[in-house]
């Protein structure tokens, strides 16, 4: 290690004083030359440096409370005075402006802002304070200089506005149509940025008692759930009636009652006493509960309620007249206009004969010349129905449409994940009675982004739901709630447009196998259930019986029972797939030994008829390519178990003779048999015309005139459907018992 001293000069006295003299001057000259070439080099770096801005505090797309003072940070020192914020009398004119209204007016602030950082950073504190409510956006002109002179290299602009606040809005309203029943009210955040919680909100509606029979123009408020709204996105806020079933909320749709006399021990559960309802009057008003302020406020008919929070107003000019109640008008509603106008006047607001809760308002006109329930505009390129682009998904004018989203449980079993050459089997029965199906089962067999209606994608982003080895369709102590799924994973905004079917594991709690499906009865949710059946994939006994129970379920929706249009099964005459002879067995060859589906029945459950072993004796059976399905297209001849005459087959158009006795020959017409194991063998059995049923009643989902109502009617053949998918929309279920026959290898 060099460890030398530095030596120490010593000058004489008479030296000292000239020398030090000398050494000053060198220090302060070597002093400038260094503060000179600072300068120079931080002149070089600017001209070699782009000049811009590097942050901003508050940051952009920042919510909630609005500063008191605002900071810009350049990348490098700046001339205050090029930098200044000046915007008098509110005209953007100075190089750095701050606008809630994307620049047609500035807010202004004081004449010197706040420099630190080596003139990096400037804060700045406006004249008056923010005003609440808004989003706003900063910029800064090429005006702006560095102390060297060098301009800003590129106009700043805020990608998005900081301080802006959710913006709540009512946007639709659907009419009431029983005093029985709950209505809905659509609400909208309108902010491009900030997401709401509902629980900061209430709703002030009219309402009704639960089990009631009088309604008053008066309005009470209605405490809303702890839910984040997302920026740009609907909810559903529906009554929940205590005489309507179970209710499940999901994304976008919520139950809220109001209790007027809650009990004090909360143990016990509080009876729900009030509901948002209204007839041809009513109003609603959302009020944003810190603040006390009104967001939105909305009324019609004759109902004098005032806005109660701050800054409310409504001028009902314009306002168009709730749609009268009848069964006419049933799914209807009135609706802001598809831009949101918020001028809080009647004018913003026009009567939807289409209605779209839980999605944008943009269905614009009330013509469906193809009677397929979707209107006519909202089947062309470029159009959206419920914001979903059903021409992409193969809408067309002129062609009966269908949608059916198909989710399946997370499972490596083949009969729970829907098969696609099943899938296609069912739509080609359809497309040959001039109905255009559209299954969607997400990305399945599309695992691009995109829609593809051939891969049966159209757009679904949860198809796959999680597992559960039991399945119920509805509440069960012991099984998954098929309703769980649906409010989980099925978008409200599709609720008009799709029926939900759901491929699950097993009808069994405890996973076994047992019955293939179950439906509702004219609703519009089903359940297939083929999990531990021993299918092999991509065999034909696996697309035969997801295909034949699909089109079997669904047509429960559609509003075929077992018998046609009763519940007695097993007729032999009966050519339908509906039919329990044929569900799973498939359709028999009419020319070809009709009758083996019924000799398989009677050998399975009365062990009277060996004219069939095994079911691979059956023609076109469900392990071959040939398999049949379809629904009846005529109602044939009526049996009488009396009489009955086995030269007239299948007593339908075509049909060869069948050996009602087994015995081995054909005989007259003297027959006496119980055909079906039901009544006491003296019975007429009646064959049904399924295809003229389900055109003459309406195939497709009643979406104008019972889709969305807030009651629950709609006659087809005399009945009575509940179809109700934006509320609770639980119809009657026609059970299915397992054939533990059709596993038999």
């Amino acid at each position: 290690m060099f460890n030398a001293k530095i030596p120490v000069l010593t000058l004489p006295q008479r030296h000292r004083s000239g020398v030090c003299s000398t050494v000053r001057a060198l220090v302060a000259g070597l002093l400038l030359a260094t503060t000179l070439m600072r300068a120079q080099c931080q002149q070089l770096l600017e001209e070699e440096t782009d000049v811009r801005v590097s942050k901003q505090v508050p940051d952009a797309g920042g919510c909630g409370t609005m500063p008191t003072t605002i900071s810009i940070e350049f990348s490098t020192a700046m001339k205050a005075s090029t930098v200044s914020a000046v915007n008098a009398g509110g005209a953007c004119t100075a190089n750095v402006q701050v606008s809630g209204d994307n620049f047609a007016s500035c807010i202004n602030f004081s004449a010197a802002p706040q420099e630190t950082n080596g003139g990096t950073t400037f804060a700045y504190t406006p004249v008056n304070p923010f005003p609440a409510g808004g989003s706003y956006k900063i910029r800064v002109k090429t005006d702006a200089e560095t102390s060297s002179g060098k301009k800003l290299s590129h106009e700043y602009t805020s990608p998005s506005g900081f301080g802006g606040q959710a913006q709540i809005l009512i946007t639709e309203v659907g009419m009431c149509r029983w005093t029985n029943r709950s209505c809905w009210i659509e609400i909208h955040n309108k902010s491009s940025q900030c997401t709401a919680n509902l629980s900061d909100y209430r709703l002030r509606s009219t309402y009704r008692e639960v089990g009631g029979s009088g309604f008053t123009n008066a309005a009470v408020n209605f405490t809303l759930p702890s839910v984040p709204m997302a920026p740009g996105t609907f909810v559903v806020l529906r009554g929940k009636a205590n005489n309507y079933g179970d209710y499940v909320n999901g994304p976008g749709l919520i139950y809220i009652a109001q209790d007027i006399n809650p009990p004090a021990d909360p143990n016990v559960t509080p009876s729900v006493d009030e509901i948002p309802w209204w007839n041809l009057n009513g109003s609603m008003e959302i009020i944003h509960v810190p603040s006390g302020n009104s967001t939105d406020f909305v009324r019609f008919g004759a109902s004098t309620v005032t806005p109660s929070g701050t800054g409310g107003a409504w001028n009902a000019t314009g306002m168009p007249a709730m749609w009268a109640i009848d069964d006419a008008n049933y799914g209807k509603s009135v609706a802001r206009n598809a831009s949101l106008s918020d001028s809080d006047q009647g004018s913003d607001w026009a009567q939807q004969a289409y209605a779209t809760p839980g999605a944008p308002n943009d269905v614009t006109c009330d013509t469906d010349s193809d009677n397929d329930g979707i209107p006519d505009c909202s089947e062309v390129q470029g159009s959206t129905y419920s914001g979903l682009n059903l021409y992409a998904m193969g809408a067309r004018v002129g062609q009966r449409d269908i949608f059916i989203e198909v989710d399946y449980m997370d499972s490596a079993d083949p009969g729970v994940i829907p098969h696609k050459a099943a899938l296609d089997k069912v739509k080609a029965v359809f497309n040959a009675k001039g109905y255009k199906l559209h299954f969607d089962v997400g990305d399945l067999y599309h695992p691009t982004s995109g829609i593809n209606e051939a891969m049966h994608d159209l757009g679904n982003a949860s198809a796959r739901v999680p597992f559960a080895q039991g399945i119920s369709l509805g509440a069960s102590a012991d099984s998954a709630n098929f309703f769980n799924y649906k409010a989980g994973h099925m978008d409200i905004g599709r609720r008009n447009i799709f029926y939900y079917m759901l491929f699950a594991y097993s009808r069994n709690p405890d996973g076994s196998a047992g019955s293939s499906g179950v439906a509702e009865i004219e609703g519009n949710d089903s359940i297939v259930s083929l999990g531990n059946w021993g299918l092999a994939a991509d065999s034909n006994r696996l697309i035969n019986y997801q295909a034949s129970t699909l089109m079997h379920e669904w047509g429960h929706n559609l509003g075929l029972r077992h018998g046609g249009n009763d519940d007695v099964n097993y007729k032999p005459n009966y050519f339908s797939i509906m039919n329990y002879h044929y569900q799973l067995a498939g359709l028999p060859t009419l020319n070809n030994n009709p009758g083996d589906r019924y000799y398989l029945y009677r050998r399975n459950t009365f062990g009277d008829c060996s004219l069939i072993t095994s079911v691979s004796q059956l023609t076109n059976n469900f392990n071959s390519a040939t398999f049949l399905m379809d629904y009846s297209a005529s109602a044939g001849s009526s049996i009488t178990e009396t009489a009955i005459s086995e030269s007239s087959g299948l007593y339908y158009p075509g049909s060869a003779a069948v050996d009602y006795n087994c015995n081995g020959s054909i005989n007259g017409s003297n027959i006496n048999k119980n055909l079906n194991g039901t009544g006491n063998g003296d019975e007429t059995l009646n064959g049904f015309d399924d295809w003229t049923k389900v055109n003459a009643s309406g195939i497709i989902f009643h979406r104008k005139s019972a889709g969305t109502d807030s009651g629950y009617f709609q006659t087809i053949d005399g009945e009575k459907l509940h179809i109700d998918p934006v509320g609770n929309d639980r119809q009657p279920v026609v059970d299915e018992p397992d054939m533990a026959w059709a596993r038999e290898k």
